[in-house]
């Protein structure tokens, strides 16, 4: 059933995004990177929008108050108004993740999770953005820093495609292993 509505989901972010792509800018990315921490943070109003006893216009005027409070750009709010009329606004979290990711492919867009073992200042942090950037056919590289204090000396760096790992866990890995191919040899 998951893989089904995540499948759903796709498509109908596939349709919106075909839809409205003209009229899709940065502070409507903006807006969906707004909606998408809401609904993550508040989870249970998806549960709540998913209730059969519940009206649609009751739902309609639930939505409409969250939108205004978090002043939603006009198009994303066009492109909720299907999924009540298709009775599909359950999903509209993994809708709005999809349309999201859509997003970030349509203008060469990757994010990454940069992770340290201490904090970074921020002169090194635009350091590692820069080096991101260098990446071939990228426009554009968002970038989320964390700090991991069981990561001994070292970073990692994880995008959707990519994952890379310089730290001391990392390359004592790297010796056991290489230990190990050698004992296996002999």
């Amino acid at each position: 059933m998951i893989l089904k509505s995540e499948a759903l989901a796709k498509k109908y972010a596939q349709a919106l995004m075909n839809l409205y792509q003209d009229l899709l800018d940065d502070r409507c990315y903006q807006s969906l990177l707004v909606l998408e921490a809401f609904f993550k943070k508040h989870k249970y109003v998806c549960v709540y929008l998913d209730i059969p006893t519940i009206s649609d216009e009751f739902k309609e005027l639930m939505l409409k108050k969250i939108l205004e409070t978090l002043n939603i750009c006009k198009t994303i709010v066009r492109l909720i108004k299907p999924l009540l009329k298709h009775r599909r606004i359950e999903m509209i979290y993994d809708i709005v993740c999809q349309v999201i990711r859509l997003y970030r492919i349509r203008k060469n867009m990757l994010l990454f999770e940069v992770t340290t073992s201490h904090h970074l200042t921020d002169q090194e942090q635009q350091e590692v953005i820069v080096q991101l950037e260098k990446i071939p056919e990228v426009k554009k590289v968002e970038v989320t820093f964390l700090v991991d204090s069981e990561l001994v000396c070292g970073i990692k760096i994880k995008g959707e495609t990519l994952m890379w790992e310089s730290s001391i866990a990392q390359h004592l890995e790297n010796v056991k292993r290489s230990v190990l191919r050698r004992v296996r040899l002999w």
